[in-house]
């Protein structure tokens, strides 16, 4: 995200920024379906200056998709049996 941002107006210029934004959409389209991330969320943790914070905000990230991940995993053996 970062690099779109610096890089947006030299391809504006280049006109090749239809090409960045459909990367751009790409990678907030694969950040929401795979880890739940909306852009706010992207752009909060690209910001986020403290180690400590942005180790925290992954985590939690992560927390969120190995809880799903059980839940699914017994849905699914719920519906085997």
């Amino acid at each position: 995200m970062s690099r779109y941002d610096k890089y947006i107006a030299l391809a504006r210029q280049l006109g090749i920024h239809t090409d960045l934004d459909y990367v751009r959409k790409q990678i907030m389209a694969e950040l929401q379906s795979v880890y739940g991330v909306d852009e706010r969320e992207a752009l909060e943790l690209m910001d986020m200056t403290d180690r400590q914070d942005y180790s925290e905000r992954i985590y939690a990230i992560i927390s969120k998709l190995d809880t799903k991940a059980i839940e699914a995993e017994r849905e699914k053996d719920e519906l085997v049996l």
